[in-house]
């Protein structure tokens, strides 16, 4: 399983917390056994994972762009959860989505 943000732990809304549900979580993709991986979407950029948890997801902050949520729900092999704020495949940025026709 892993979380990805587009925001540092420290800056997520994981902020000061080691484990979720007695498992405890990692920021490293070669060290997470038996723990919850969490990680930007930047940075796990290229990489999959079976089950898929994106949180924190803002379209109106600059690091989570509609490609970086894209990018982000492609990484799921089976199973994608998603948390955020508002539409999370708006335009962002307090832009208008097209108009669809």
């Amino acid at each position: 399983i892993t979380i990805l943000s587009p925001r540092s732990r420290a800056n997520s809304s994981l902020a000061n917390l080691d484990s979720l549900a007695d498992v405890p979580l990692a920021d490293d993709p070669l060290d997470r056994d038996g723990k919850l991986l969490h990680t930007t979407i930047r940075a796990f950029k290229g990489l999959e994972s079976d089950v898929l948890l994106l949180i924190d997801l803002d379209p109106d902050y600059e690091r989570c762009t509609r490609l970086d949520r894209y990018v982000a729900a492609s990484r799921a092999r089976q199973v994608l959860h998603v948390w955020g704020k508002g539409d999370w495949m708006a335009e962002g940025a307090g832009r208008p989505a097209p108009a669809e026709g």
